[in-house]
């Protein structure tokens, strides 16, 4: 007995050693787990803010999810960011094709997911990249995209959801899960591919970890619009701002002329000689039959505004005289506001009203009310096969009198993109009434540009507003100076159409194509695509690159990206074209993917597209050589600040710049083509990657 009792003893206190040591191994693996998930602890905790899913989900992590949970959440997402319509779809979608009892797997949430954007308006993943998007989303899937579904999940050969057919709605469902991001954290909806979260969506379960992160970013994606409402603004950045603003707005300098001065005013006369302020020229047309030569200047009278496009003379000088504003250029031939210029095309039992305006008209990209305080917005609809289809459905054929909101506007001239002369009938939505008697005025963005230009030409103190910018996009020109000038409302019209028919709108303020280019101290705003851009196109200079191009000192606000260095002549990864000496220096760049461009674009709001700078295009296949981005302040993008491709002796240099915003400061990719999204959630990331030592970092909350 004695033995046994010391056997007993023995054991107890061998037990008790074997308790202390998992007690201390579990504390041990407890802390190195907290370490490991602190990172991802911040995006779990604001999720949990958003109450899109119950509280109870976040503290059983591995839990699997049933579909009827998942698909409540999804359903507070939708209710959160979209309208009544929305809802029911999805409701309508949910239960023809789910069981709410079962359980989930990550290939049934990615659907969900994607039904959701669907509804709100994200159809599709954009880009001109296929194969590499291919090869991103690929990797999360055990087989083929087919084998991941079945008929049997989803009645959608019966349902036929977008016209599109069963296999292509699935495919597009992975892609945008895995490559659309929450402009938050960074992350895409769904992650793939990393060595860290590799995530093999056939057969793996859903858990409440996988809901609450795809759930939240899936709110952070499509309800972006909403989440920035509450933004916290940096007070000085904003002053500063405006303060160069005015500074640009007020000049009122001129240059000086070694040739001819010629005059021009709304009160002037062409049968006038143009060369004194008494006896001034009135029209552009004038202007543009005027025989100049190199050294003249044409100036125009402050106040006034003048209609047409501005054919440059090489080494002429255009800009201001006399007090007042700068002196307003429109494409527009005339103002439309007047009841008599609409003619009721449709009336709806709804109260619905659709106005035919009484003139065919070349192609509009916008139309403005009072002075540009208001605008109509614009539908631009599928063109295949000399047919119009709806913009939600490209299987249904598109009517004005049925498919228009209202004050959304339709014109039959975007189909003549190739020729922007030819004319086509405009229909505007306006259930309130006659809208030439309802605004005061009424003002067509056209697409002619602003300016067809040549070398050597000098523009200070104008102010354009038009649709296609102040150059022709892929006419290089050299020794161009824009001062001081302001550029707006840009954009809108199409540029072109995909194999599929989709539209493609452009629309950007100040275009560059040559050498030893200068834009400085110009305010451009409301553009639908890049405030200013150096482009490469497929001409005589397309394959060397440009050299000596200088942008300084601007502000650009409200445009959907800020600067642009695109490449679209060559492919060749060894001969591919240089920018030379670029330098972008002292400007500030706000609020990129909040215009009225958002709107045209909103198939294409993505991380690739909104930024305060980008070098995109086929960017793979563009060199850097001594370009420098110095003493910038990047304010609030709805989405990435930065779009940084470059890399190694070759990478552009960023230094003693501003990046503030709430969400994403950079994106990048890796060598096989892996996107790298850089948030407030990896901070060391990001001023390691843009290795801008002196630059200024703010987490705007």
């Amino acid at each position: 007995m004695k033995k046994t009792g010391r056997t007993l003893r023995r054991l107890a206190i061998c037990m008790c050693l074997i308790m202390a040591v998992n007690i201390v191994l579990v504390a041990c693996i407890a802390n190195v787990e907290a370490a490991t998930t602190k990172k991802q602890d911040t995006e779990l905790k604001r999720i949990k803010t958003y109450k899109l899913v119950d509280d109870a989900a976040f503290k059983k992590l591995n839990q699997q999810v049933t579909t009827g949970k998942y698909y409540d959440s999804v359903l507070r997402v939708l209710k959160k960011t979209a309208g009544k319509k929305a809802v029911t779809e999805y409701k309508t979608y949910f239960k023809k094709n789910f069981n709410r009892k079962s359980k989930i797997k990550v290939c049934d949430a990615m659907f969900m997911s994607y039904l959701a954007m669907y509804v709100t308006g994200h159809k599709f993943a954009l880009t001109d990249d296929w194969e590499s998007m291919v090869k991103i989303s690929s990797r999360g899937f055990d087989g083929d995209v087919q084998q991941i579904y079945s008929t049997k999940a989803y009645n959608l050969k019966k349902e036929n959801i977008t016209g599109m057919g069963y296999f292509e709605l699935e495919t597009r469902a992975c892609f945008m899960n895995t490559l659309m991001i929450s402009p938050i954290s960074g992350y895409p909806i769904f992650d793939v591919g990393s060595e860290k979260k590799n995530m093999k969506f056939s057969g793996k379960k859903c858990t409440n970890e996988i809901t609450i992160r795809s759930i939240g970013r899936l709110y952070e994606y499509i309800g972006a619009e909403k989440i920035w409402k509450s933004v916290k603004k940096d007070s000085s950045i904003e002053a500063e701002i405006a303060a160069k603003k005015n500074d640009i707005l007020s000049d009122t300098s001129t240059v000086n002329c070694r040739g001819t001065t010629y005059y021009v005013a709304e009160n002037g006369s062409d049968e006038n000689d143009g060369k004194s302020q008494e006896h001034p020229w009135k029209s552009l047309r004038r202007v543009n039959s005027a025989t100049l030569q190199a050294g003249d200047a044409v100036m125009f009278k402050r106040g006034d505004e003048f209609r047409g496009t501005i054919y440059a003379k090489t080494g002429v000088t255009y800009t201001a005289y006399g007090s007042g504003n700068k002196p307003v250029f429109k494409t527009a031939e005339k103002d439309t506001a007047g009841e008599e210029n609409w003619i009721l095309y449709a009336k709806g039992k709804d109260g619905s009203k659709v106005w035919k305006y009484k003139e065919k008209t070349v192609a509009v990209g916008n139309v403005f009310f009072d002075n540009y305080t208001s605008y109509a917005l614009k539908y631009s609809p599928y063109y295949k096969n000399k047919t119009y289809y709806c913009y939600e459905d490209d299987k249904k054929k598109f009517n004005a009198k049925k498919h228009l909101k209202n004050l959304e506007f339709f014109t039959t001239a975007d189909k003549n993109c190739d020729n922007v002369s030819q004319k086509g009938e405009l229909y505007l939505r306006c259930d309130q009434g006659n809208p030439g008697k309802i605004y005061r005025n009424i003002e067509f963005a056209t697409g002619e540009t602003s300016i067809v230009n040549a070398n050597d030409c000098t523009y200070r103190n104008l102010c354009f507003y038009s649709s296609q910018g102040l150059t022709r996009f892929g006419t290089g020109h050299d020794h161009l100076r824009f001062e001081y000038c302001e550029v707006g409302y840009m954009g809108g019209c199409v540029c072109g159409y995909d194999n599929e028919g989709f539209p493609q709108n452009g629309g950007d303020g100040i275009t560059m194509g040559g050498n030893y280019n200068l834009a400085k101290n110009n305010y451009v705003h409301d553009c639908m695509d890049h405030g200013c851009t150096l482009e490469l196109t497929v001409d005589e200079q397309g394959k060397s690159g440009f050299t000596d191009n200088v942008f300084d000192g601007n502000v650009i606000e409200r445009c959907d990206g800020g600067f642009l260095f695109a490449n679209w002549s060559c492919n060749d990864p060894k001969n591919g074209p240089v920018f030379h000496n670029v330098n972008i220096s002292n400007n500030y760049v706000a609020w990129c993917g909040y215009g009225f461009g958002a709107y045209i674009n909103r198939e294409r709001q993505e991380v690739d597209r909104i930024s305060a700078i980008d070098n995109g295009g086929n960017y793979r296949y563009a060199k850097y050589d001594n370009v420098n981005v110095t003493n910038n302040v990047f304010y609030i993008s709805k989405y990435t600040l930065v779009n940084a491709y470059s890399k190694g002796k070759e990478q552009i240099h960023y230094q003693g710049n501003t990046y503030a915003n709430s969400g994403l400061f950079c994106r990048s990719e890796t060598s096989d083509n892996w996107m790298i999204l850089m948030s407030i959630e990896n901070m060391n990331q990001v001023k390691k990657y843009l290795n801008d030592k002196d630059g200024i970092y703010k987490i705007l909350k």
